[in-house]
């Protein structure tokens, strides 16, 4: 037996399993699964299937991303230097007493942006257009074969109005025969197995590698702000902005993310009393979602936006030493700072600091 049918039974052997896991949902005993793969799916292919090459993505809607041309795959040159060029413009002062204000302006050229950490190794699937072709008129023929009509029957009751199974996309038509959607459920799921790894010819074992390379020249201009404004001598309102020009590149159909937010917003009011030696801070952090990329870890990480609070207390008896309490995200919302990384909630962090005399 060729790998193209081994890869073909191991795909059929998966989908049995979860006909067999879900039947129960439709009443249907799970061994009239065995039934339909013995009398009504090919046990194995009849032709010769081609093979495609895709590599892995990280894109869980896509893992495996679109079929490349193998003319594509070529070496990959070594990682050139990155130098950074940056060219920064700022102002730092106080206008009329009252208000501190901090502005600094930037253009930063990248010559041979190193990507992150990438699959660059393709895998080969069996061609899901091609094995479709070879087993539609077996299937077609068993479906319409009387003897299997109680196995027709189910398959059409579980297949024909559905729009995925296990992930896999069915698009049941509602046609009374579900010859079609039988045939798009097996040729996807034996295209989703990678059976062959395209490796280097140093490499002992064919598996995936993950490399940096050299993207290309990049351009990046930004800015960053900051605003406070004194009310009073122990009241002070303030904002904050850090703004990015671009938060992906894309040349010779690559895209690389920058991994940060291409836009944060900061407000604070932050409030003195001296005589009880009591400081209050309240402070509002939103930033723009973005898309990230950085080895296994892609996905799109979505707006932010978290409530601090600060509160500081200098002991009567003892005004060296005080009581600080740090809240972040004091409404606990869970956000996902990163992909890959948990959900944070509220931290709270209570300190008592002893400032020593010199003297």
């Amino acid at each position: 037996m060729n790998i193209n049918n081994v890869t073909y039974g191991v795909a059929v052997d998966l989908l049995a399993d979860g006909l067999k896991a879900i039947s129960s949902q439709f009443g249907i005993d799970p061994t009239i699964v065995d039934g339909i793969i013995t009398n009504i799916i090919p046990t194995q292919l009849t032709g010769s299937v081609p093979n495609v090459l895709r590599t892995f993505t990280t894109i869980p809607s896509n893992p495996f991303g679109d079929v490349e041309d193998p003319s594509t795959v070529v070496d990959i040159a070594p990682i050139k230097n990155s130098p950074t060029q940056t060219i920064e413009l700022g102002y730092k002062g106080l206008i009329k007493d009252r208000l501190a204000v901090t502005l600094d302006v930037y253009k930063t050229d990248i010559t041979d942006f190193v990507t992150a950490l990438a699959v660059r190794t393709p895998n080969v699937f069996l061609d899901p257009t091609a094995v479709a072709a070879d087993i539609q008129a077996e299937i077609a023929a068993n479906m319409a074969d009387p003897a299997n009509g109680l196995y027709k029957v189910i398959v059409t009751a579980v297949l024909d109005t559905a729009e995925t199974i296990q992930g896999i996309y069915v698009g049941g038509n509602n046609d009374g025969d579900a010859t079609e959607e039988l045939v798009r459920l097996i040729s996807t799921a034996a295209g989703r197995i990678p059976f062959g790894t395209v490796s280097p010819t140093n490499q002992n074992d064919p598996a995936m590698l993950l490399v940096y390379s050299n993207f290309g020249d990049v351009t990046v201009y930004g800015a960053e702000m900051g605003l406070n404004y004194y009310i009073t001598d122990g009241f002070k309102v303030g904002t904050t902005l850090a703004f990015v020009s671009d938060d992906e590149f894309e040349t010779e159909g690559r895209t690389v993310s920058l991994n940060a937010s291409p836009l944060k917003i900061g407000l604070s009011a932050d409030y003195r009393l001296d005589k009880i030696g009591l400081d209050l801070g309240l402070r509002y952090r939103w930033q723009k979602g973005f898309n990230a990329n950085s080895g296994v870890y892609a996905g799109r990480v979505h707006d932010i936006s978290l409530l601090d609070l600060n509160i500081g207390y200098a002991l009567p008896f003892s005004k060296n030493t005080q009581i600080s309490l740090s809240m972040q995200n004091v409404l606990d919302k869970q956000q996902q700072m990163f992909v890959g990384a948990p959900r944070l909630g509220r931290f709270t962090l209570l300190q008592i600091a002893h400032t020593f005399s010199s003297k």
